[in-house]
């Protein structure tokens, strides 16, 4: 029961006691009517009386829990953010086929991920810079994705650098993320889903969307799913053809060149 519902019985309660004292107040009325009234106004004063201490020990509860339950959100929130913070120097390589064993080993990884460092990013990194690499454990039953490969750097700065030439990436079949835990990523996942892939990213574990105003970008960070703002609203066609329009340079009509005039004087002739 929440506290707004305890206070509307209170009040209820209220109203029911002033009308009965309305209802005794009345000069029409047997001496046996006045009598019940008496009675049902005792009867109801001993009532009222009950549970109104009751709803004061419930509301009081009620307020515990709810501060329970917010101290429980911090904790959780919190750890969530150590999780976070304890991947910072994780990558997660994605797309890289696996062997038709479907058990690719340490060295196989490694094989894979300095591959991408040196081949695609063209990073000069040896095997030295990375901590630890290996497939997650997929849910995907079928076999038909190619689970990630986690790539664990020893330091945040070469996993920085790596992270830094994703763009290098365009293009091909594979791709890096950071390594977010589950409750971000699927907060993320909702934030995709309402802005586009284009408009959403991530930079050291904060979520960024970009969102469009009035012409003018701006970046929103968030954390929670509530926090995802609704979508742009769509525009209809006459406005994209005003939007295109005014985008559209006015074209200029051409001066035509000025053609000089030259004029010849007749020369006078002489007779002598």
């Amino acid at each position: 029961m929440e506290g707004d519902r305890i206070d509307r019985i209170a009040s209820m309660m209220s109203e029911f006691q002033e009308s009965l004292r309305l209802a005794m107040s009345s000069t029409q009325q047997t001496p046996d009517i006045v009598s019940s009234l008496q009675l049902l106004d005792a009867a109801f004063r001993e009532f009222q009386a009950a549970v109104i201490e009751e709803l004061g020990q419930l509301k009081v509860a009620v307020e515990r829990i709810d501060s329970l339950e917010e101290r429980q959100t911090r904790l959780e929130e919190r750890q969530e953010a150590q999780e976070q913070y304890s991947r910072r120097n994780s990558l997660l390589l994605r797309g890289v086929p696996e062997n038709r064993s479907g058990r690719d080993t340490e060295d196989d990884c490694l094989h894979h991920v300095m591959d991408l460092i040196q081949n695609k990013l063209g990073l000069d990194l040896g095997e030295e810079v990375i901590s630890r690499c290996h497939r997650l454990n997929s849910k995907d039953k079928t076999g038909k994705n190619a689970r990630p490969i986690i790539m664990k750097f020893y330091s945040y700065k070469h996993r920085r650098m790596v992270f830094g030439q994703k763009k290098k990436l365009k293009g091909l079949p594979i791709s890096i993320s950071e390594f977010l835990t589950p409750e971000r990523l699927a907060v993320f996942r909702q934030a995709k889903a309402v802005h586009g892939m284009k408009n959403c990213w991530t930079s050291d574990g904060k979520i960024i969307i970009k969102l469009n105003t009035d012409g003018v970008d701006k970046r929103m960070v968030i954390r929670h799913a509530r926090e995802i703002p609704p979508p742009p609203p769509v525009r209809n066609q006459e406005q994209q053809d005003q939007s295109s329009k005014s985008k559209v340079p006015k074209s200029r009509t051409p001066v035509p060149a000025t053609v000089p005039v030259t004029t010849r004087r007749a020369k006078a002739t002489i007779k002598k």
